[in-house]
């Protein structure tokens, strides 16, 4: 059953999932397009609700929809302190290091072996 190619789609149809992804790119280009009106958005939360009803994981979906709008929010909000201070302040700051890496492999490998020692002490050595 999981090599049918003919299984794989009718399960992918029969739980919604073409219809999910339909209703989340409306909902997306909906979100993104021209005017913002009161029945734009109104059209917005009822494809939302018909894409919970068609199947409950379209809640990752939305999650998706408000972090992608959360992220251009917050670079808008950072406009101003990026245009006072510049971008050298996130790509040039001194807190941070660069990695090879070789050297990054080698202190992650040391990081998790350390978190793997605290969390089960006297059971063994990675």
């Amino acid at each position: 059953m999981v090599f049918s190619e003919w299984f794989i789609v009718y399960t992918l149809n029969a739980r919604g999932s073409s219809l999910q992804t339909a209703v989340f790119l409306l909902t997306v280009f909906l979100t993104i397009g021209g005017r913002k009106t009161t029945g734009r958005w109104l059209l917005i939360s009822v494809l939302n609700a018909i894409g919970f009803w068609l199947i409950p994981s379209y809640m990752f979906c939305i999650t998706i929809l408000f972090s992608l709008l959360s992220v251009m929010l917050s670079i808008l909000l950072y406009l101003p302190v990026l245009q006072y201070i510049g971008i050298g302040v996130f790509t040039n700051n001194p807190l941070t290091k660069l990695y090879s890496s070789e050297s990054y492999m080698l202190d992650f490998y040391n990081d998790i072996t350390s978190i793997y020692r605290r969390i089960t002490p006297k059971v063994g050595v990675l």
